[in-house]
C-alpha cells in the first residue's frame, strides 16, 4: 500500500511534519490567461495527511539526484 508521503507531488508542511500539501494539479499559464500578462506557474494545492492512502494521481518519488535536476 502506497501513501502520500511516497508520492512525487507531496510536500511536507513546515509546522507539522505529519501533514503536507499535494501539488498534483500544477500547470503553466500563458501570458494571455493571466491578469498580469506574464506567464506563471499555478499550483492549486490541498492539505493532506502524509499517512493517507495514495490517490489516483500517485507517482513514486524519483531519486534525489533527479528531483534536484528538475528543481523539485
Amino acid at each position: 500500500m502506497e501513501t502520500c508521503r511516497k508520492c512525487r507531488w507531496s510536500r511536507v508542511d513546515i509546522g507539522d511534519p505529519t501533514k503536507g500539501l499535494c501539488i498534483a494539479g500544477r500547470h503553466e499559464e500563458e501570458e494571455q490567461e493571466t491578469t498580469s500578462g506574464v506567464a506563471q506557474s499555478v499550483i492549486p494545492g490541498k492539505m493532506i495527511s502524509l499517512s493517507d492512502e495514495a490517490c489516483d494521481k500517485f507517482e513514486p518519488k524519483p531519486p534525489r539526484a533527479q528531483r534536484l535536476k528538475e528543481g523539485y
